[in-house]
């Protein structure tokens, strides 16, 4: 056999007889493959079984692979991939046989089969992890959800009657007792917010709002809320703000105040007897600020090793800090989250000359002065002829007996009158009986939550009320699936009345409504006043009294519809109907004395329609006797003065 010059690399290649099939010449690499040859024949020398199935498919050129020992001490076996093909020559035609080394390629492959299943393997266990992760995200965010509304019910409540009380005192040792709290109130509120804050922070779903306010007085809001504090622990606290800073920008007020009540806190809490807070703006073009606030102290400061925990989450200095100045370790890392969203950057920096400074930066963008922002702490400058002005037809759906007591004075306040119901399936019976503009629903109801009353409400067809939870659950999860429901809006808890207003305003007024709303007072107000001016004394013990004592016949008179208890619902009437005869209510009066006609006919149907009318007096009688209580403190003023 003689053996070509031309060189194929890996590649071996034997030219044969086309009749004898003897191999006529063949390259090295050929005769390295089948080095031990015992035959000339081709089919001989590479062991082909059949070869004449091979010879009748030549003219399709044929391919199979044959397993030969290697000379290799890395590989035991060669994989010989191996084609048969006429090939003419000079006029000759001859077999010419291909022989390549494919080894490789099949371990290649194997390898690659491997690294598959390895990797469906660890894409199964990523998949798995995921699932874990998701349902222990699921579960935080749903036991959030369920303390934050848990523990603003109950703060809905303080707040709001604090409100109300805010609106019938006058003494100014009264007014700072109730502000305090309603402040403190507020800071709760605020360490609920940072809980959330700190999850949503983790989650990227923390979202800042842009609106016009005004940056001085928000600074100032805290300096007056931290100064106390401040006093009490001997610490001189001052603020300056540079001439070139705008009064009003774009921006969200409420993260501002967390972030600023977090630094300054903590640097009252660790200075030794000053805390300066600078503000500086530099202008970067027309209108847009770059606003840098600084807090400055003058303690003991921080070592510099521990200047990258500080805005860790969970991280103060070491536990003697939490021992003897309190604190989660969320503060500082929640701030660092919220400038982060606003846009800007906070940094601390700790030297002996100066102190500890812990400062951001933000931009901002200068807004034209707005008028005076109406919140829920507002309540003396509540429009209170808007229900003659934009009268609608409201039910309320809500499970919390003081939430329903809250929500109706402070509506009341603006001169409506609300049905008010208990859980979702009522909501959907009293929305089929009569025919409301406005609802406030609630999330979280017993027998039906707000949620499925809403989808169900919005399959009635032509009943299109304007529904808008009125919720103490916070998360924008709750509002998308508020708003996926079918309402219209969201509220949350503690009641902030500007944005009731508005929600009230966004529903057609309901002009058949108008003239009863636009009627005089129930009270007898010339007559209270003739009645005023002869026994001044009397009148506030009444107008206690009657505050005191109506709410409570009211909730004997609808325990006793619910027995169907004739004599008890007689007692309560009779109570209800003592009190308002003292102002000349007259309303009051007749709609008491037709329920008591209707409970004694035993007609029960008859009893809830005027039980229902009932209410709505009450709740406006009892608005009236608060507007007298103020107009007494005024009067009791000028008599002493």
């Amino acid at each position: 056999m003689n053996e070509m010059d031309l060189d194929l690399g890996r590649e071996g290649l034997a030219i044969c007889d086309d009749s004898s099939f003897e191999i006529l010449r063949s390259n090295k690499c050929f005769n390295g493959y089948f080095v031990n040859l015992e035959s000339n024949n081709i089919f001989l020398t590479i062991d082909v079984k059949e070869p004449e199935r091979i010879i009748r498919g030549l003219v399709k050129r044929r391919r199979f692979k044959i397993t030969l020992p290697s000379n290799s001490p890395s590989r035991e076996k060669l994989t010989i991939e191996v084609n048969f093909y006429f090939k003419e020559i000079n006029g000759v035609s001859y077999l010419v046989v291909s022989a390549l080394d494919v080894s490789y390629k099949e371990e290649v492959s194997a390898l690659l089969n491997s690294m598959q299943s390895a990797l469906e393997i660890k894409n199964s266990q990523l998949e798995s992890a995921l699932e874990k992760a998701e349902t222990l995200a699921n579960a935080k965010s749903n036991f959030l959800a369920i303390m934050s509304h848990e523990i603003r019910t109950p703060m809905n409540a303080v707040l709001s009657c604090a409100n109300l009380l805010l609106d019938s005192v006058r003494r100014p040792d009264d007014i700072k007792l109730l502000e305090t709290i309603q402040s403190s109130g507020d800071m709760l509120i605020t360490l609920v917010n940072d809980i959330l804050d700190f999850s949503k922070n983790e989650s990227d779903m923390l979202v800042v709002e842009k609106v016009p306010y005004n940056l001085r007085h928000n600074t100032n809001l805290i300096i007056d809320l931290l100064e106390p504090k401040a006093l009490e622990l001997g610490v001189n606290l001052t603020l300056t703000v540079e001439q070139d800073v705008p009064s009003w920008v774009f921006g969200d007020a409420t993260r501002i105040r967390q972030v600023l009540t977090n630094i300054i806190g903590n640097a009252i809490k660790f200075a030794k007897d000053s805390v300066q807070v600078h503000i500086a703006a530099e202008l970067m073009e027309e209108k847009f600020y770059q606003i840098e606030v600084s807090v400055i102290d003058n303690g003991l400061g921080f070592p510099e090793e521990a200047k990258g925990r500080l805005f860790k989450k969970f991280s103060q200095l070491d536990a003697s800090t939490t021992r003897k100045f309190g604190g989660t370790g969320l503060g500082l890392a929640i701030s660092e989250g919220l400038i982060r969203a606003m846009g800007g950057r906070i940094w601390a920096e700790c030297s002996p000359e100066i102190g500890t400074t812990f400062a951001f930066s933000i931009p901002a963008e200068a807004s034209q002065p707005v008028s005076k922002e109406l919140d829920s702490a507002d309540v003396n400058t509540l429009p209170r002829n808007m229900a003659s002005e934009h009268p609608l037809k409201i039910l309320m759906a809500e499970d919390n007996t003081v939430n329903q007591m809250v929500a109706r004075r402070l509506i009341s306040k603006l001169g409506y009158r609300i049905d008010v119901v208990s859980n979702g399936e009522e909501a959907i019976d009293y929305i089929k009986r009569y025919n409301y503009d406005l609802v406030l629903m609630d999330q979280h109801m017993p027998e039906m939550d707000g949620i499925e009353a809403t989808k169900k409400i919005r399959k009635f067809g032509p009943i299109k009320p304007q529904i808008f939870a009125l919720t103490a659950s916070a998360f924008s999860d709750d509002r998308e699936r508020c708003l996926a429901a079918g309402m219209n809006g969201f509220l949350t808890k503690p009641i902030n009345m500007k944005q009731l207003i508005e929600a009230f305003k966004s529903c057609p007024a309901n002009e058949a409504l108008r003239e009863a709303y636009q009627k005089s007072w129930q009270i007898n107000v010339d007559a209270v006043y003739d009645f005023f001016k002869a026994n001044p004394d009397v009148l506030p013990e009444l107008i206690t009294r009657s505050l005191a004592f109506v709410p409570g016949h009211m909730e004997n008179l609808a325990a006793a519809i619910v027995d169907e208890n004739t004599d008890r619902i007689g007692r309560a009437v009779s109570g209800v109907k003592a009190c308002a005869a003292d102002f000349h209510a007259d309303l009051v009066i007749q709609s008491a004395a037709l329920l008591d006609l209707s409970a004694q006919k035993q007609s029960w149907p008859d009893v809830l329609q005027h039980h229902q009318e009932l209410v709505r007096c009450v709740d406006l009688f009892l608005s009236e006797l608060d507007s007298l209580s103020i107009l007494q403190d005024g009067s009791e003023q000028s008599n002493t003065l």
